[in-house]
């Protein structure tokens, strides 16, 4: 079950920002030898709120083993307690997945980095001048039709708005090609680093990814754009070029929220397991 963060981020955060988390990810990194991970992390059991103050249901797993004829016509039972991992120094939740399988993520996502690191290179390379030409072509069709209406200074506004949005699109591409073999980088140490200490892993991937991702939740995701009732609108196409929607490679290593949000009520907390505690009790119960 996902318990998203109350605040989804739709807009690009500025270079500043994205620098911090970059330097906030690898500076965690660099201390998490220090600490253990179950003075770092925890599990906790958590409600949440709806707009309207109301306590949200969600469907309940059933277990592997529960396909009868009968269990299937049941509907699923709801509950209102969720469970997520919990930094404790940041109070910010994550999937509750045992320890084994994020050092299994962290190993794929590892031997994936450099495709998706050349992938998104060529991507920005690519938008960029797209961006530019449909910024082009929108701005001339506008400032023309303001010159046959005789507008010569609503005209000259257009134009003159083009050239910096046109100036803006320059800039964060340029700025987005130089971040990505860094960030690349980032990712991988902490990829590498999450199949020993999965959870310490999983947070440096996260902050890197979310700074690459140009701090856009990865709620709104590339695979996630609305449909068009058109085979082909120049809307719709302004619209998704423009966009900063991110192409996340481990969205099920963001984050899902924070205990201390008004709308998230700590029900329980109890120590995290260890890496290999979890596989143990399963194959004990074998």
């Amino acid at each position: 079950m996902s318990l998203g963060s109350t605040v989804v981020s739709t807009r690009r955060s500025s270079p500043f920002t994205q620098i911090k988390q970059f330097c906030t990810a690898m500076g965690s990194l660099f201390t998490s030898p220090l600490e253990r991970s179950e003075s770092a992390f925890r599990r906790v059991h958590v409600m949440k709120k709806d707009e309207n103050g109301n306590i949200k249901f969600y469907d309940a797993k059933e277990p592997a083993n529960s396909g009868s004829a009968s269990s299937q016509s049941t509907p699923p039972k709801k509950v209102s307690v969720v469970t997520y991992i919990e930094d404790i120094k940041t109070g910010e939740i994550y999937l509750d997945e045992p320890g084994y399988v994020v050092a299994v993520k962290c190993f794929c996502i590892a031997l994936g980095m450099p495709f998706y690191a050349l992938g998104k290179m060529i991507w920005y390379a690519v938008k960029t001048p797209v961006e530019i030409t449909v910024i082009a072509c929108d701005t001339i069709a506008k400032a023309g039709e303001q010159l046959m209406q005789g507008k010569f200074y609503e005209a000259a506004i257009h134009a003159k708005e083009g050239l910096i949005e046109a100036a803006q699109v320059v800039a964060n591409g340029i700025f987005d090609i130089v971040k990505s073999p860094f960030l690349a980088i980032g990712c991988e140490i902490a990829a590498i680093y999450g199949i020993f200490k999965p959870f310490h892993g999983r947070r440096g991937v996260q902050l890197l990814e979310l700074a690459w991702q140009n701090g856009v939740s990865f709620r709104e995701d590339a695979r996630k754009f609305p449909e068009s009732s058109e085979k082909f609108s120049w809307k719709d196409f302004k619209r998704d070029i423009h966009n900063a929607n991110p192409a996340y490679l481990a969205q099920c290593f963001q984050v899902r929220g924070n205990v201390n949000e008004p709308r998230i009520i700590v029900v329980h907390r109890e120590p995290e397991y260890s890496l290999f505690t979890h596989l143990g009790n399963l194959l004990t119960a074998r």
